[in-house]
């Protein structure tokens, strides 16, 4: 299946009605620095000039999903809005974004952005009230400052979700205090279907791939424990965990059935930031969670960096491959596979688990032509409906479905194939479709899931005459 398709069609289908799925998807970007270092204006002229470029490869994933978070590690401050807390000498930069930027950015699809990092009190209170101002101006909802602005809410699809963040620095939320943590996120989920969990840590640089298991430092300062805190987090209550503040990719793990990614990297950070090697890898972290919080399917779309330009499109897939070393190396036991287009499901088999469980979540509903969705189907509107809540898009129609794909011998079947029969008329010309569950062992025989005349059932064949004298052939989806 063309791998265009299957992106715009994840994007589609996390915008189905709340009620027929009871899911959210929610998408994730690392550290965004647009603007430049205080007093240097010289990089702003980019940015300036075609402000509106800087995501725009970026923005239809993010308007895709329900619910799209970032870390801004920067102050929105104009020049001569606020005064410099401290100098910038050698690596000790002070990030400075126009504060129109905050309008890009919700223009762009971010709903949420943390705030708990070490560079948002560049500009001190002068630089903070201007960041929050001009948040609040353009929509965006925030976390990660100490005392005032913890937590922020949101609801979608008639879930309540509360994103809480924190960091190293002393103005936000503790990285280091895991008692106070586990507190705070206990007391969210109390009151919340989902907590999201951000966090600013770790050490810094291409040497720091890795999670070395244990408190981090860099420079002499503290970073964190991020393995300990992320855990901690879970077993607290948090749904999804995702980290920031090394600026380049660490690995993800499935813990407890949550997904925790250690690092998503830089995503935007067009200057002052070395983009050589992996420190150009730039992916957004496509998550679908259950109503329960459990991780059921993610996607990782590919970006790089390049000097002076936003994220573009990685046809390469580095973040994707480099993802699932890093997954695999650091985290062998866990259940979660990586694949090098971005798919993120638990387990390689995990796709046909995931698509007969949503087959058989509908077992019972009626038949009625034309239909794909709450409680009714006809053939092809069940079989493009079941497909659609993994990702994978198929046509209304079950005659164009039999050119999809691949084509599968008989005695090749396998569980998630799908397979055609002629109409009640034309038995020769395709008119019916299902989806096989499993098939024996001797291969002769095989049970598939449909909606028939009777609802949506499970048949073998070749138990019923009517279907073996219509069979045609199948065709394979799933990779």
């Amino acid at each position: 299946m063309n791998r265009l398709l299957l992106l715009l069609t994840f994007v589609l289908t996390t915008l189905l009605p709340a009620a027929a799925q009871r899911t959210v998807s929610i998408c994730m970007v690392g550290d965004i620095m647009p603007g430049t270092t205080y007093p240097d204006s010289t990089t702003l002229a980019f940015l300036s000039r075609t402000p509106e470029k800087l995501f725009e490869k970026a923005s239809h994933i993010f308007k895709g999903a329900d619910l799209t978070i970032g870390n801004f590690e920067s102050s929105l401050v104009d020049i001569g809005d606020a005064t410099p807390r401290k100098k910038a000498v050698g690596n000790n930069y002070i990030f400075r974004t126009p504060t129109k930027y905050a309008g890009i950015m919700k223009k762009a699809g971010i709903d949420v952005l943390t705030l708990a990092n070490n560079h948002l009190f560049d500009f001190g209170s002068e630089g903070l009230k201007s960041t929050l101002a001009s948040l609040d101006k353009a929509g965006i909802r925030y976390a990660g400052i100490n005392k005032t602005h913890t937590v922020t809410t949101v609801v979608r699809n008639n879930l309540t979700i509360s994103i809480c963040a924190f960091g190293h620095s002393s103005m936000s939320p503790s990285i280091f205090d895991l008692n106070a943590a586990e507190k705070l996120i206990h007391s969210l989920k109390q009151k919340s279907d989902i907590v999201v969990v951000s966090f600013h840590g770790g050490a810094e640089g291409a040497h720091h791939e890795h999670i070395p298991f244990r408190e981090e430092m860099f420079h002499g300062e503290r970073r964190g424990d991020v393995h300990a805190f992320a855990r901690r987090c879970v077993d607290a209550g948090a749904d999804l965990v995702f980290g920031h503040g090394p600026h380049i990719l660490r690995g993800m793990e499935l813990y407890k059935g949550r997904l925790i990614a250690y690092s998503l990297g830089n995503f935007c950070t067009p200057y002052r930031f070395s983009l050589d090697g992996t420190s150009k890898f730039a992916p957004i972290l496509k998550a679908e969670l259950g109503s329960d919080g459990t991780f059921r399917i993610g996607h990782l779309y590919n970006f790089i960096q390049e000097y002076g330009k936003g994220p573009q499109p990685d046809p390469e897939n580095r973040s994707s491959k480099r993802m699932a070393y890093l997954s695999t190396f650091d985290f062998p036991l866990s259940n979660l596979h990586i694949a090098d287009d971005g798919w993120v499901t638990i387990g390689n088999a995990q796709p046909v688990h995931l698509l007969l469980k949503e087959a058989k979540a509908q077992l019972g509903c009626k038949y009625r032509h034309g239909h794909s969705g709450n409680g009714y189907f006809d053939c092809s509107g069940f079989t493009k409906y079941v497909y659609a809540q993994i990702g994978y898009y198929l046509n209304p129609s079950s005659k164009v479905q039999f050119t999809q794909g691949r084509p599968v011998k008989r005695n090749e079947l396998r569980a998630g194939d799908l397979v055609f029969f002629g109409g009640s008329k034309a038995i020769n010309t395709v008119g019916h479709v299902g989806i096989v569950v499993d098939v024996s062992r001797d291969g002769k025989s095989f049970r598939f899931i449909h909606a028939s005349s009777r609802g949506v059932v499970i048949d073998r064949f070749p138990d019923m005459a009517y279907y073996v004298k219509r069979y045609i052939g199948a065709r394979r989806i799933l990779p």
